[in-house]
C-alpha cells in the first residue's frame, strides 16, 4: 500500500473483534427492557453507529428517552463488566500497529464507541500505546458519516487530509474518510459487503499485513 502520514482506524469490527459481547449485550438490554429482538444481523448493520442512535433502532423507535437512557446505561454496564470472555484483537493488528509506530506514522482511532469503553478495551488487548490521538463520540458534535470525525483526527495529528488514510469495516468509516477528502480502505474481516454502499472504497485488504507501506 502506499505510504501515509497518518493512519485513522475504526474500531470495532477493524482493531477489535468485539460483534459476539456487542450481541450479547443487546440480548442482555433487550430483554430486561421487554423489547422485541430485531435478530443478529440486524444488530450487526447497526455497529459504527453512534450507541444514542444505535438503541434506538436496536430496541425500536418511538419510545422516551428515558427508556433509551435505561437501556444504554443496562448495556454498557453489562459489556463492561463481561467483555474479557469475549473480546480479542483481529490477527494481526498489534503486530502491525507496532510496525506503524516504529516508522513513526501518526496513528488515531476513529469510532463511535464511547471514550470509557474504548480506552478499557484498548488497554486490555495491549494496543493505548500505539495512538497519538482517540476520537469518540465525545469528540465532536457530528458523527460517522459525517467528515467531522476524520477532519477531527487530522487537525489533532497535524496531518493534512489528503495525507490521511481511513480504515475501517462499515460504509459509515468509508463515507467519512472519503468526505474528509482521504483515501478509504475496506478490511474484509469486517464481514461487510460494500456492493451497495453509496461511496465505495478506494481499496480493500484481507490482512492486516497489507496496510504496511510497500
Amino acid at each position: 500500500m502506499r505510504q501515509y502520514d497518518a493512519y485513522l482506524f475504526d474500531a470495532d469490527g477493524t482493531l477489535l473483534d468485539s460483534r459476539e459481547i456487542i450481541q450479547q449485550s443487546f440480548n442482555h438490554a433487550i430483554a430486561a427492557m421487554g423489547a422485541v429482538h430485531p435478530g443478529r444481523d440486524y444488530i450487526g448493520s447497526t455497529i459504527g453507529l453512534p450507541m444514542v442512535k444505535q438503541i434506538r433502532l436496536v430496541l425500536g423507535e418511538g419510545r422516551d428517552d428515558s427508556f433509551y437512557s435505561q437501556a444504554m446505561d443496562i448495556y454498557s454496564t453489562h459489556m463492561l463488566e463481561n467483555y474479557h470472555n469475549h473480546l480479542t484483537a483481529f490477527p494481526g493488528v498489534k503486530e502491525g500497529l507496532a510496525a506503524l509506530h516504529d516508522m513513526g506514522k501518526k496513528l488515531a482511532v476513529v469510532t463511535s464507541r464511547r471514550r470509557p469503553g474504548l480506552e478499557r478495551f484498548l488497554a486490555y488487548l495491549g494496543l493505548a500505546d500505539f495512538f497519538d490521538l482517540l476520537v469518540t463520540p465525545e469528540s465532536t458534535e457530528l458523527h460517522k458519516p459525517d467528515p467531522a470525525p476524520a477532519l477531527f483526527a487530522a487537525e489533532g495529528l497535524g496531518v493534512q487530509p489528503d495525507k490521511c488514510v481511513f480504515i475501517g469495516d462499515a460504509t459509515f468509516d468509508i463515507e467519512c474518510g472519503h468526505a474528509a477528502g482521504m483515501d478509504t480502505v475496506l478490511v474484509s474481516w469486517g464481514g461487510m459487503d460494500p456492493s451497495e454502499w453509496p461511496v465505495q472504497p478506494d481499496l480493500t485488504v484481507h490482512t492486516f499485513a497489507e496496510l504496511l507501506p510497500s
